[in-house]
């Protein structure tokens, strides 16, 4: 019986800090330099027990330079779409807004992206807005040590010769 209760409060803590670390993330998490119209998702789950009421990401701007673009965003019929655009049309930042993710759930927006010219690891901020008016920025280089709130990461690789 002792060893019962042990191995489920082993999987009951192994669950509960699985959703204290949960964060946005992006995937696939790897892609290959300069290629064009890849398909990403972001998965974000809601943190707590407050419905998540917007969602904003920001395309690093120096995607712009090494020509990685949004080209299109997925409809959700449930989710309103902003684009941020710069003076030359750049895409800079998206958010999602007018519907929510109730507690304890999450959310998944594709996208079509043309992959900048860049290698090595690429950090993708993203901003969770809550019902009460809380915001939670998964913003941080999460390259660092203890990071508590890791930007989404997506690592460029250089295509291989054929």
């Amino acid at each position: 019986m002792k060893y019962r209760v042990s191995v489920l409060l082993l999987v009951l803590g192994s669950a509960l800090s699985a959703q204290a670390s949960a964060h946005s993330v992006i995937t696939p998490t790897t892609g290959t330099s300069g290629a064009r119209h890849q398909s990403f998702s972001i998965t974000a789950p809601t943190e707590g027990e407050v419905a998540c009421v917007e969602y904003r990401l920001e395309v690093p701007p120096e995607w712009k330079n090494a020509g990685g673009q949004i080209d299109r965003v997925r409809r959700d019929p449930l989710w309103d779409v902003a684009v941020e655009r710069d003076e030359d049309g750049w895409i800079k930042s998206i958010t999602w807004s007018g519907a929510e993710a109730p507690d304890y759930s999450f959310v998944r927006f594709d996208l079509i992206v043309s992959l900048p010219k860049l290698t090595g690891l690429q950090q993708i901020k993203i901003w969770q807005t809550y019902a009460d008016g809380s915001v939670v920025g998964w913003v941080e280089d999460r390259t660092g040590d203890k990071v508590a709130r890791p930007a989404a990461g997506l690592t460029l690789t250089e295509a291989e010769e054929r």
